[in-house]
């Protein structure tokens, strides 16, 4: 566009430069009747369709050398289902697989009948919108998109669109916004992976740039004249350069005089040297990347010259003025000034005088305050004091009181372990005194016995009745004894 504006307004000295023309990678993917997007829609529409069936035929129809489009396609050499496209940035190779399954992704009619139906106005509103848009994609080729019967359209059997034609028709209205309406590019540049500020990772940055062609674009705009301005609104600008020796003739009509023609190069020649900077067209001037800015700082230059000139006079004049007036002030204020000097010696001696009397009541007032103030501060310290005092003894008290009571109850357990011991003490004595009686009561038993068996046997000699009582006797006191 920018290179047939050159050739309507008849610029010497220019050829025609090069760029890189993406329209055949643009129409290999969304071509007509056949492409890449056209082809996979063909494709799953088909019932037999799967994304083996898509490659292959990607192969077969773009992968033949005589086909316009064999250098923005090709077939991965180890690879049956992928496909690689050359884009302006770079190849990128696409996987075959799921292709026909994300292209039928889509909202169910099911789910689109149920929102449609919705009592939240909004969400009704919504579905209906979507209906409408997705609507002539999904009727199909022999059935009118009118309702039948009286029925509403979401409710007749519809050919669920795929994403491949949602996204052409999205594509297409905003190419009819962009079409409409001027068009200014931003680009959003990364700087680097981490998304950390104040990281600039220049290699990135520079893939981006000639990924989004500003590269490109900024290699032509140096070829060719990237700033221009229509030749009357150039010199009615810039012929201020040129002094008073010439001035832009009056506009006469819509087309351009010689003599506009005529000062727009007599600034032109004034003002860059190199003509090899500019071109003069038929209604513009063109400029070289930067000699629009150097025509702007030689004009403001200018302008900043002249009224630099205008307030040099401007300030002597008020300077000039402000002197006589500030002379005539002066010996005003002379006058009134000795007048007024006897007066000033008399009130400043008064003053003088008072200003003592103050100071010395002023110093009594003060040494007052300050004493009541000291004698509130002390009767502070001394309320503090006292009452810290007071509580250290009150501590004292309670610290006492506690070991006390501590001590209390330390000779109270004493008294419990020793009570607890005589008892325990007793209980042992008893346990030995019950043993020893039941030792002897064994002992006058075995005694009773023994004579009883005595008197049993009958007449026996003395002599062994009395080893055997003598043996009673020895075992009667062992058993004692033990």
């Amino acid at each position: 566009i920018e290179q047939e504006e050159y050739r309507r307004e008849q610029l010497e000295n220019w050829t025609f430069i090069g760029f890189q023309d993406n329209q055949p990678c643009i129409d290999l993917i969304e071509g007509k009747p056949i492409g890449i997007l056209a082809l996979l829609d063909e494709e799953s529409r088909l019932e037999q369709g799967s994304d083996r069936t898509f490659t292959e035929k990607l192969y077969v129809q773009f992968g033949s050398q005589q086909q316009a489009s064999a250098s923005y396609f090709r077939k991965p050499r180890f690879s049956n289902t992928a496909f690689t496209i050359r884009h302006y940035a770079h190849d990128v190779t696409y996987e075959g697989d799921g292709f026909l399954e994300k292209n039928k992704d889509t909202v169910p009619d099911e789910v689109l009948d149920l929102l449609c139906t919705s009592s939240f106005e909004f969400v009704g509103a919504l579905a209906s919108s979507h209906a409408a848009q997705v609507a002539p994609a999904k009727a199909s080729p022999g059935t009118p998109a009118a309702s039948v019967g009286g029925a509403p359209q979401h409710q007749q059997r519809r050919q669920a669109p795929t994403l491949t034609g949602v996204f052409k028709r999205s594509l297409a209205g905003l190419m009819a916004t962009l079409a409409e309406t001027e068009m200014h590019y931003i680009r959003c540049i990364k700087p680097n992976e981490a998304k950390r500020a104040w990281l600039f990772e220049a290699p990135m940055v520079l893939s981006q740039l000639r990924s989004c062609g500003v590269i490109e674009t900024i290699r032509i705009s140096k070829a060719g004249y990237p700033s221009r301005v229509p030749i009357r609104t150039f010199n009615a600008r810039y012929a201020v350069l040129l002094g008073d020796s010439a001035e832009p003739p009056a506009p006469d009509g819509d087309t351009l005089s010689a003599a506009e023609h005529a000062v727009c190069r007599q600034i032109l020649d004034a003002s860059l040297p190199d003509r090899a900077q500019y071109q003069v067209g038929l209604t513009k001037v063109f400029f070289r990347a930067g000699q629009w800015a150097i025509m702007e700082k030689k004009r403001s230059f200018l302008f900043e010259s002249s009224a630099v000139v205008m307030q040099r006079f401007c300030r002597g004049a008020l300077v000039r003025r402000s002197y006589r007036a500030m002379a005539a002030a002066a010996r005003t204020i002379q006058r009134w000034h000795r007048a007024r000097m006897l007066a000033r010696k008399h009130e400043l001696a008064r003053r003088l005088h008072a200003a003592r009397v103050i100071e010395r009541h002023y110093a009594q007032l003060l040494r007052r305050r300050r004493r009541a103030v000291e004698d509130r501060a002390a009767t502070v310290v001394q309320a503090h004091v006292r009452g810290f005092d007071a509580r250290r003894r009150v501590r004292r008290m309670r610290e006492g009181q506690q070991q006390l009571a501590a001590a209390r109850a330390r000779d109270q357990a004493d008294a419990a372990r020793r009570a607890a011991d005589e008892e325990r003490l007793f209980a042992e004595q008893a346990r030995r005194d019950a043993e020893s009686g039941r030792i002897r009561a064994a002992a006058q038993a075995a005694r009773a016995k023994a004579q009883a068996a005595e008197a049993a046997a009958g007449q026996v000699g003395p002599a062994h009745s009395r080893q055997r009582s003598t043996g009673a006797g020895s075992r009667d006191s062992a058993t004692y004894t033990s």
